[in-house]
């Protein structure tokens, strides 16, 4: 049926419409600023073919100010050799080379430095790929670069090279005053003179070769740091913070040398520390939330009144009937805590009536969020069966009205201004968590966070999702954003 409309004009199909009309180009008509904010949506090697292959966008590529170079682009990631075979570098000399931007928002650099034969001693163990990535991020630098992201393990695979061998930092790097956000693997950083970072807020590395005088020379020249994460770094026996005015979160993961953490003097408010030896002391009185994973090997805690949400995730503790009485004596230290999340082993082992009662398959995938955990008191005989047990434990710690504030905190969720995708999806996470029944399906958590994120950020996941993320099955969609936030963590 033709409508019509209040000029008389009908609707629908119009038969008269002219070849030319349907062949408008209306995407040329866009202003440059609007076809850039389009490409930067795209994979930056994507965005140069998409400037070359479309009118539209000829050329704009040369205008981003968001640079991300992957070796994986160039390569099967098995069987191959190496960032040094030629394709990838020029691909970046030329792409710097023509860039025309007068400022670089974000760089990132990803290969494999040890695959490229950068360790030639010809080259004072440095190697042509050590010269390489120096000019590069020396270009970055002159152009205020605000992220910074030389990731060099390659596919993100722990490396065979001894740390000795890792690329050195140039110091130019470590008295930039424009960079905001940090992140260096496999590197060394060799503190030759003061360090001023006025703007660094965010600070990253893995498997960097450090010392108790660089990582405080690297806090204590950087006034507005807020976060420092050290993952599988190594040469550190003593992590020691003294005041700074900004920090407010560190994060510790497998750190092989560490043997101490010190926050006595330091105003840091959440901690996170994956425990592996020799890691034997953590002193943190002024922390406020602090999240324990690893193997507990008698790690001596010290913290103070301030603390208020504890989460443990501890594992190797061997079977699940066995006594373990330095987890049960670590887990009621914290009953006065507010908050305690405690993962699934911590549960098997630490509250033997939930091991008599419920199926060791379901138990495998159950969380809790409890309060003063260790004073849950059962009477005998009172629980024959999951549902008895079930309620019991949700009636307690889980009353009617808090459990529909935490079920509303998810059905409400919105991504907050500055938020990255790893940071709203661990957020989200996080309260799915706090709330382990909550009962959602997957579809709902995920239709739920999707419609929660900017649209900018939808957009990305509909286009990594080669489309819309409805096409997905609730599984494949839920892995998918998992994926992405993990590669966008910086």
């Amino acid at each position: 049926m033709r409508t019509v409309d209040r000029r008389g004009r009908t609707g629908g199909s119009d038969p008269r419409k002219s070849k030319e009309d349907e062949e408008v180009d209306r995407i040329s008509d866009l202003p440059d600023s609007l076809l850039l904010h389009i490409l930067s949506f795209l994979p930056f090697r994507c965005a140069v073919r998409a400037s070359l292959m479309l009118r539209p966008f000829r050329g704009l590529w040369r205008s981003l100010s968001m640079l991300s170079f992957e070796e994986c682009d160039f390569h099967a990631c098995r069987g191959r050799s190496g960032a040094g075979g030629g394709e990838f570098l020029n691909f970046v000399n030329h792409a710097l080379a023509l860039h025309e931007s007068p400022e670089i928002h974000t760089f990132r650099i990803e290969l494999d430095f040890h695959a490229s034969g950068s360790t030639n001693p010809e080259f004072d163990g440095r190697g042509v790929m050590s010269n390489r990535l120096d000019e590069w991020i020396f270009f970055t630098l002159k152009k205020k670069v605000k992220v910074l992201d030389v990731a060099l393990d390659g596919c993100g695979r722990l490396l065979r090279a001894l740390p000795a061998l890792h690329y050195r930092v140039p110091s130019a790097v470590l008295g930039s005053s424009s960079l905001v956000n940090l992140t260096l693997k496999v590197c060394n950083i060799e503190s030759l003179g003061q360090i001023h970072l006025k703007s660094l807020q965010k600070l990253s590395m893995f498997d960097v070769n450090l010392s108790e005088e660089v990582i405080q020379n690297l806090v204590s020249g950087s006034p507005s740091l807020k976060k420092v994460s050290l993952s599988h770094c190594h040469g550190l026996q003593v992590l020691k913070f003294d005041r700074h005015p900004s920090l407010e979160e560190l994060n510790v993961c497998l750190c092989v040398d560490l043997e101490k953490v010190d926050l006595a003097s330091s105003g840091i408010k959440i901690l996170s520390v994956y425990i592996v030896y020799p890691l034997s002391k953590i002193i943190c009185p002024n922390v406020m939330t602090l999240e324990l994973d690893g193997s507990i090997n008698e790690v001596n805690l010290d913290w103070g009144s301030s603390l208020n949400d504890v989460a443990l995730y501890f594992y190797h503790f061997g079977g699940f009937f066995e006594e373990h009485e330095e987890v049960k004596t670590l887990v009621e230290k914290f009953c006065n805590i507010a908050y305690v999340t405690l993962g699934n082993w911590i549960i098997l082992i630490s509250i033997p009536p939930m091991v008599l009662c419920f199926p060791s398959a379901a138990l495998q995938h159950m969380g809790a969020n409890v309060s003063t955990m260790p004073n849950f008191q059962l009477e005998g005989g009172s629980i024959t069966t999951w549902n008895d047990m079930a309620q019991k434990f949700l009636s307690k710690y889980f009353p009617p009205a808090k459990s529909a504030k935490m079920r509303n905190d998810i059905t409400s969720f919105v991504q907050m201004d500055g938020e990255s995708l790893y940071e709203a999806w661990e957020r989200f996470k996080e309260l799915l968590r706090r709330c382990p029944h909550h009962g959602l399906p997957v579809w709902m958590q995920v239709h739920t966070f999707y419609n929660g994120v900017m649209p900018n950020l939808r957009s990305t996941i509909d286009a990594a999702a080669g489309g819309t993320l409805n096409n997905k099955s609730p599984e494949e969609a839920f892995d998918l954003l998992e994926e992405m936030a993990a590669n966008s963590y910086q």
